[in-house]
């Protein structure tokens, strides 16, 4: 191809990259406006409540922005379209901020809401729990969208100390098997924030006393497995939910890996997840 026809097509290409980052941006703000108006407000509420204010009331206003904030993510995941290179862009975005809200400012403002799920919350503690959200929520969605920089084995444990503020009384194991590093940055970032949902679900409702979570991550391919020793479910309800379909059968997928959940009701629930060196696992 010649000089002359090739600076011409340079061109539309540069403008095409362009008015995806442009989509992409417009998206990311438009998301960013909503939680600056109803979310963000709402933890700058709690977070600032004075002494005299009753837990009682900041839980219920806790309760009312998890109901606002969910209802939200349904209507993220499921608007738009595909139609062009552009909406796809903004698609993305939205299916980003729906995983990553969900696995962690949802999860937050759930556990506010129901008095730490039995911890006796007080004030001073909803306070604490508000300004962490708030700081999280704000970085999250500042980089919305972008490759995450992280390193397997540290993001693993991240997440299991994460679980542990949440639910003192589960017993969280993490077995090492062979490891290299090759695995990193967007792949085990979305591993880690998979691992990150399955403890929630584990924390909410399995029961369980105890998690074992195995990973062996060599040669650009990954093996995870989260295991509860909790009531179990029926397989037929497996998957169902939006935590377990986007955060992590859909997360995983979208890097070319694949997640599984196994259970029966009685024998706890087995979640694998794979990733694979250069293509969609089988």
């Amino acid at each position: 191809m010649s000089s002359t026809n090739a600076a011409p097509m340079v061109g539309r290409i540069a403008r095409g990259v362009r008015a995806l980052d442009f989509a992409r941006q417009q998206e990311r703000r438009r998301i960013a406006r909503h939680l600056a108006e109803t979310t963000q407000r709402t933890l700058e509420v709690i977070a600032g409540a004075s002494d005299n204010v009753g837990s009682a009331e900041l839980e219920r206003l806790a309760d009312a922005e998890a109901c606002r904030l969910r209802e939200y993510l349904e209507h993220l995941s499921s608007a738009g379209s595909h139609r062009d290179a552009a909406a796809a862009a903004r698609h993305a975005i939205r299916i980003a901020a729906t995983c990553v809200l969900h696995d962690t400012t949802l999860q937050v403002l759930e556990y506010m809401s129901t008095d730490g799920y039995g911890a006796d919350l007080q004030v001073a503690d909803l306070r604490r729990l508000a300004k962490q959200a708030l700081a999280d929520l704000c970085q999250r969605i500042e980089h919305l969208g972008e490759d995450e920089s992280c390193e397997l084995v540290s993001g693993i444990r991240h997440v299991i100390d994460e679980a542990h503020r949440f639910a003192a009384g589960l017993t969280i194991e993490l077995v090492i098997g062979e490891v290299d590093g090759s695995v990193r940055g967007a792949d085990a970032a979305a591993l880690v924030a998979a691992v990150r949902e399955a403890l929630n679900n584990v924390r909410k409702h399995s029961q369980a006393t105890r998690v074992l979570i195995s990973c062996d991550a060599k040669n650009g391919e990954a093996h995870i497995t989260v295991r509860d020793n909790g009531v179990g479910v029926d397989p037929c309800a497996l998957g169902g939910g939006m935590g377990v379909r986007q955060s992590i059968f859909q997360r995983m997928t979208t890097r070319g890996g694949s997640a599984s959940l196994d259970s029966a009701p009685g024998q706890g629930v087995i979640v694998t997840l794979k990733m694979a060196n250069g293509g969609p696992v089988a």
